[in-house]
């Protein structure tokens, strides 16, 4: 039996995937070049979560598209998340959307209370669920990863700092790891 933390990272992985869903993601390919679609400048999955916008909001993306034009609607568009994420943080943003050029956007939708409206019944289900195992983060320590990334809709929403007690780590270990080792 394999007891190393990367057995139990995959296999948490693997149940969020093939039980729940989620889509898994990586931050790194084999050869060492990065995937285009997680920017850890950002800390954002961008094909994810312009997969969302397109699925469940087309009509205010082509909006947008209009204003800025379809070659830089997307980095205009990042730009004007960046700035509200770092205003209002990441919750917030989840929870209110984004405002871009009189555009609104959704970029979660929660569980309906009740099942009166289909509609948002169908838009919550549109929601992405995916994981990132051994997600890098930084630009400077560019070996530096996070065990596991769970993102609602291309942004995340949870990182996990596996420890194993049978290798001598406890949750005590992951949280001096947090205070200490990682850049906010």
């Amino acid at each position: 039996m394999d007891i190393t933390e990367k057995a139990f990272e995959i296999h948490i992985v693997a149940h969020l995937c093939q039980v729940h869903g989620y889509r898994l993601r990586v931050s790194k390919q084999k050869n060492g070049a990065r995937d285009s679609h997680y920017q850890k400048f950002l800390c954002l999955d961008w094909e994810i979560l312009l997969e969302f916008i397109t699925a469940t909001q087309p009509d205010t993306w082509k909006a947008l598209e209009k204003q800025h034009g379809t070659a830089t609607v997307g980095d205009k568009f990042l730009q004007r998340l960046t700035r509200e994420i770092e205003r209002r943080g990441t919750l917030d943003v989840l929870r209110r959307g984004i405002k871009d050029y009189g555009c609104y956007f959704q970029l979660a939708y929660f569980q309906p209370v009740s099942t009166l409206n289909p509609e948002h019944q169908i838009l919550y289900h549109k929601n992405i669920l995916s994981v990132v195992r051994q997600c890098h983060y930084s630009a400077i320590e560019t070996k530096d990863a996070l065990d596991i990334v769970i993102f609602l809709n291309g942004l995340p929403i949870f990182t996990l700092e596996l420890k194993n007690k049978q290798t001598g780590q406890t949750v005590e270990n992951a949280r001096e790891q947090y205070a200490k080792d990682r850049q906010p």
